[in-house]
C-alpha cells in the first residue's frame, strides 16, 4: 500500500511540476524529459526497496536520482542562488557508476549463488547414484542383491534360458575354523568367480553363502563348472552344490527359483564334497 502512495505523489509531483512549467513562457521540453526521468527513476526505486536487497544499488538510483533533481530545480533556480545546483551532472555520473557497480556485485553474486547449487545438486545426484547402488548390490561382495536379483529377473529371463541356484557346502564350518575374516573372504573369492563365469550383470547374492547366477545351456557340465567356482576356495575345506532351472518370462520368479533351488537340494544329497584340488 505504501509504495502505491509513493508512485502517486512521484507522478502528482512531476505532473504538477509539468503543468506549471508548460504555462511559463521560457518552457523548453528539455525540462519536460528530465521530469519524465526523473519521475521513472524514483517510480523504480519505490517498486523495488521491498524486493532488492543490494542497498548498493539503491544507493547507486538515489543518487542519480538527486542529480536529476538537481538538474530539474537548475531550470528554476539559478546556481548563484543555489551552490549545490553545479553538482547535477556529477551527481548523475556518480549514481550511474555506483549503480553499474551494485550490478556487477549482484552478478557476480548470483553467480557464486548458482555455482554452489550446481555443486549441491552434483553431490546429491552422486549421492543418489550411490544409494541405488547400495540398495542393490550386496555390501560384501558387490554383485547384485536379492532386490536387483528380482528387480531384473523377467529381463534376464528372456536373455538366459538357466537359472543356476548355488550354494556353499560346510562354509558354516569354514566361518568358525577360520574366523569371520576368513569367511567374508571366501564369499568375494566365489562371488568373483562367479561374475568371472557368467558376467557382473548375471550374479547376485540372495542369502548367507546362496547364490543364483542367469546363464547359457552350453552343455557344460556341472561337476566342472563346481571345480572352476571352487578353484580359489577348496583348500578351506568349502564344497559347492548347485541346481538348475529353465527360465521362463512369463512364469513367477519365485516358481522358477523354488525349483532350482530343490535342483540344488537335490545335488547336495547326491554328491560327494570335494576335499583336495582337482588335478591339473
Amino acid at each position: 500500500m505504501a509504495v502505491k502512495v509513493y508512485l502517486v505523489l512521484i507522478w502528482l509531483v512531476v505532473g504538477l511540476f509539468t503543468a506549471w512549467k508548460l504555462n511559463q513562457p521560457d518552457f523548453y521540453w528539455d525540462t519536460f524529459e528530465e521530469l519524465f526521468w526523473f519521475g521513472l527513476t524514483t517510480s523504480l526505486i519505490a517498486l523495488s526497496v521491498p524486493y532488492l536487497k543490494s542497498r548498493l544499488l539503491l544507493f547507486g538510483w538515489s543518487i542519480y536520482s538527486i542529480g536529476l533533481l538537481l538538474d530539474i530545480t537548475d531550470d528554476f533556480i539559478s546556481d548563484s542562488d543555489f551552490i549545490l545546483l553545479i553538482f547535477d551532472t556529477s551527481l548523475k555520473n556518480i549514481g550511474f557508476l555506483i549503480t553499474c557497480y551494485g550490478m556487477l556485485t549482484m552478478i557476480l553474486t548470483k553467480r557464486g549463488v548458482i555455482g554452489q547449487l550446481n555443486t549441491e545438486i552434483e553431490q546429491r545426484e552422486k549421492l543418489e547414484e550411490q544409494l541405488r547402488y547400495e540398495a542393490n548390490h550386496d555390501p560384501l561382495t558387490g554383485i547384485g542383491n536379492r532386490k536387483a536379483c528380482f528387480e531384473t529377473f523377467d529381463e534376464l529371463s528372456d536373455q538366459q534360458p538357466l537359472l543356476f541356484y548355488f550354494d556353499l557346502d560346510d562354509f558354516k564350518q569354514a566361518n568358525d575354523k577360520y574366523g569371520h575374516h576368513v569367511g567374508d573372504n571366501i564369499l568375494k573369492a566365489f562371488s568373483a568367480s562367479l561374475t568371472k563365469q557368467f558376467g557382473d550383470d548375471c550374479c547376485f547374492r540372495i542369502g548367507g553363502d546362496e547364490f543364483v547366477a542367469f546363464g547359457g545351456d552350453n552343455d557344460q557340465a556341472l561337476s566342472t563348472l563346481r571345480d572352476c567356482l571352487l578353484e580359489q576356495i577348496f583348500e578351506y575345506g568349502v564344497g559347492l552344490s548347485i541346481g538348475t532351472a529353465k527360465t521362463d518370462s512369463k512364469e513367477q520368479p519365485d516358481t522358477i527359483v523354488q525349483r532350482a533351488d530343490s535342483s540344488m537340494y537335490s545335488d547336495k544329497a547326491s554328491k560327494v564334497v570335494r576335499t583336495r584340488p582337482r588335478s591339473q
